[in-house]
């Protein structure tokens, strides 16, 4: 295998498996090298559940004898199973890699093939990386995707289940991984292990979910390290007594059905919500839509709990990360009035589903910067027409993010681009009284903006 592993730091598994599967029907094949990363194969397969397979096989033999349950590590672009099973998942199989729709995916800790009948291949999933910014994909085929399962294991020990059936996207779907955090806590607490070596635990715990946290934190995180410094802080422990206190889960449910039904109910795959604990308001952020899962196409959101210290402030990131979720793609690069106008949006439909929340909720603001912005209002609006066609990253940076200001504006507050959009998304609704929320998703930027 080309890409080095490193199996002691990420034992995030998923063993698929047909009902009544015996652990005994499961063989590791090998690649190259007589291991990987300075580990024989005998030495990995120790690393899960005993008994889990039965011996360790060379890509070569397992050429000849196709009746078992194989989990590949090494080589697995190698084995003949992925190029007969690969074409009819659109994963095209190159020399040493394979890719999904022009992306490389990377072997990673290995590939497990269940081939149940002598029809074929029952299911196949590709773990994709290693490191804490990897996540997993998973490609099924099958005859009868009923009879099938899943297991997730990590460290040796099943921590859920997952029936194939479940790959389906019509619902929206929720990641706890604060609760994982608060489990797998205790259970380095119990064993007694020391300070780094907690943190180490708990951060292999977590391997899989990296991209959530670099979407919350900013690229590159230390994962071993993050933990290691936030694990017993002050924030990290109030985030979680407030989450104690209701069902996140159930509440995020609702707020999604409730932005859905505001939205005109549209048709496209509902999100996966991931929460975790990640840093203090005002470092990194609270709440994130970044990207597509490859299979499902859900869109995946991240809420940084440490961030959303009440009800409110978490009722308002959901509603608002769901309207970007439905929000029509753009053509890229987008243009600033794209960007402030989706996230002027966001803002308005939050503040109609949440008439609770109070203006620094909403706009994500203290109170003295939406002081200054209102009272700008005329030189921010004349400034964000003067740019609105831009796609220059840094001009989209000076009034979108929150450590940024307008050069060309002096005075003018961070994200200024959020509230001109909400100016303008309230005065296109404000025109058009027959006009309703789910309009106002679809329409264009441009003419939104035109309504200031």
């Amino acid at each position: 295998m080309k890409r080095a592993l490193d199996l002691a730091a990420a034992l995030t598994i998923m063993i698929s498996c047909v009902s009544a599967q015996s652990a005994s029907e499961w063989v590791l094949v090998a690649g190259d090298g007589g291991g990987v990363n300075g580990r024989t194969w005998d030495q990995i397969v120790g690393f899960y559940p005993a008994g889990l397979f039965t011996g360790v096989v060379d890509v070569d033999e397992s050429r000849r004898d196709r009746s078992t349950h194989r989990f590949l590590v090494g080589a697995p672009v190698a084995h003949p199973l992925i190029a007969q099973l690969a074409p009819a998942l659109g994963i095209t199989v190159g020399d040493d890699a394979l890719s999904w729709h022009g992306q490389t995916i990377p072997q990673g800790t290995g590939l497990a093939l269940v081939v149940d009948d002598a029809d074929g291949i029952g299911m196949l999933a590709i773990y994709t990386g290693v490191d804490d910014a990897s996540v997993w994909s998973c490609f099924t085929v099958s005859i009868d995707l009923t009879r099938h399962g899943a297991t997730i294991a990590r460290e040796g020990q099943v921590v859920s289940r997952r029936s194939a059936l479940l790959i389906d996207a019509s619902r929206p779907s929720v990641t706890r991984l604060d609760i994982d955090w608060n489990n797998l806590v205790e259970q380095a607490d119990r064993e007694g292990h020391t300070a780094s070596e907690r943190a180490l635990r708990i951060a292999r715990g977590l391997v899989g979910h990296g991209a959530a946290f670099e979407a919350a934190l900013g690229p590159r995180v230390d994962l071993p390290r993050f933990v290691a410094e936030r694990v017993d802080a002050d924030d990290v422990d109030a985030a979680r007594k407030s989450a104690a206190r209701r069902d996140l889960t159930a509440a995020i449910h609702a707020l999604h059905d409730r932005t859905v039904r505001a939205l005109g109910s549209p048709t496209t795959a509902r999100p996966n919500y991931t929460t975790l604990y990640g840093a203090l308001a005002g470092h990194g952020t609270n709440a994130r839509t970044f990207g597509h899962d490859a299979v499902t196409g859900r869109p995946a959101i991240v809420l940084n709990l440490c961030a959303l210290d009440d009800e409110v402030r978490f009722d308002v990131a959901v509603v608002h990360e769901t309207v970007h979720a439905y929000q029509p793609t753009r053509p890229t690069p987008r243009t600033l009035v794209d960007r402030a106008v989706a996230e002027g949006v966001a803002m308005l439909v939050s503040e109609e589903l949440c008439p609770e929340a109070r203006d620094e909720h909403i706009f994500m603001a203290d109170v003295d910067t939406l002081r200054t912005a209102r009272a700008m209002r005329s030189d921010l609006t004349r400034g964000l027409r003067d740019l609105a066609a831009s796609t220059d990253p840094d001009v989209h940076a000076r009034w979108l993010q929150t450590d940024r200001s307008p050069s060309t504006i002096d005075g003018a507050p961070p994200r200024s681009g959020y509230i001109v959009g909400w100016l303008a998304a309230r005065a296109w609704l404000d025109a058009q009284p027959e006009r309703t929320l789910a309009d106002l998703l679809v329409a264009e930027p441009t003419d939104v903006l035109a309504a200031l």
